[in-house]
């Protein structure tokens, strides 16, 4: 088998810049240190090119395999695919910002999950309680023809069920709208001095990311913000979702 060559110093430089200095690996993006890895084997290809290359982390790098919890050949491709469509749509600073919104993505991934769970929970309690209300307007017409002490006594049972569901209901959706609160703070947000948001112009026009009015943390002299304050929209959680899990962004 012939000697392997160098990697011609253009190549392992275009290939640094694609990456922008840093692993490919978007759940990653280590600074250093960075090697050149073929996604195709180098022993099947026998040769460098820059479709077939993209740059790794030396733990990324020891990743790379078919077996479950590996990163294989395909997530490897999708990557490089995906880094094609970010560089040949936003601008280093707009790539920045998007791994900024991306180191907050497993907080909020987990709060989405527990709100999905609460919704469906309180789904399947809304239908308990139509239930227990259509029963109990049942048993209610039946009482008034009748000195039954058991259907009086059911109807009690079931008056305070209804009530007992209809405060559990109540605080399920508190704690679903708390939840969708508490996922916008911990998207994070990006603050930036006023008059700079042009800088990631084509993430706004894309609705990955919106300016906030009025925030809390918002910092006024003299009457006038001296800062902006951007947020990831629900379409930039799902375009970083795409992202980080090898998902096309094109589509």
């Amino acid at each position: 088998m012939p000697e392997r060559p160098a990697v011609p110093a253009e190549l392992e430089r275009a290939l640094m810049v694609e990456a922008g200095h840093r692993c490919a690996i978007p759940t990653c993006r280590t600074v250093s240190p960075l090697q050149i890895e073929h996604i195709v084997d180098w022993a099947r290809v026998q040769k460098h090119e820059f479709d077939n290359m993209i740059v790794l982390c030396a733990n990324c790098h020891g990743r790379k395999g078919t077996r479950r919890g590996q990163i294989d050949r395909k997530s490897l491709l999708q990557y490089k695919a995906n880094l094609t469509v970010l560089n040949s749509r936003y601008g280093e600073i707009e790539r920045r910002v998007l791994d900024h919104f991306a180191e907050r993505r497993p907080v909020w991934r987990s709060v989405s999950q527990t709100i999905d769970r609460s919704v469906e929970s309180l789904k399947a309690a809304n239908k308990i309680l139509a239930q227990i209300s259509e029963l109990r307007r049942d048993i209610a017409e039946e009482c008034q023809d009748s000195n039954n002490p058991f259907l009086d006594e059911a109807l009690t049972g079931l008056l305070k069920l209804e009530s007992a569901s209809e405060e559990r209901i109540n605080l399920t959706e508190r704690l679903v709208d708390a939840g969708a609160r508490f996922k916008d703070v911990e998207s994070g947000i990006l603050e930036v001095a006023r008059g700079t948001g042009f800088m990631f112009l084509h993430l706004s026009i894309d609705g990955l990311i919106e300016r906030v009015d009025n925030h809390p943390g918002e910092v006024v002299v003299n009457g006038q913000p001296i800062v902006e304050i951007y947020r990831l929209t629900e379409a930039g959680r799902a375009f970083v979702d795409r992202w980080q899990t090898a998902q096309p962004l094109d589509g």
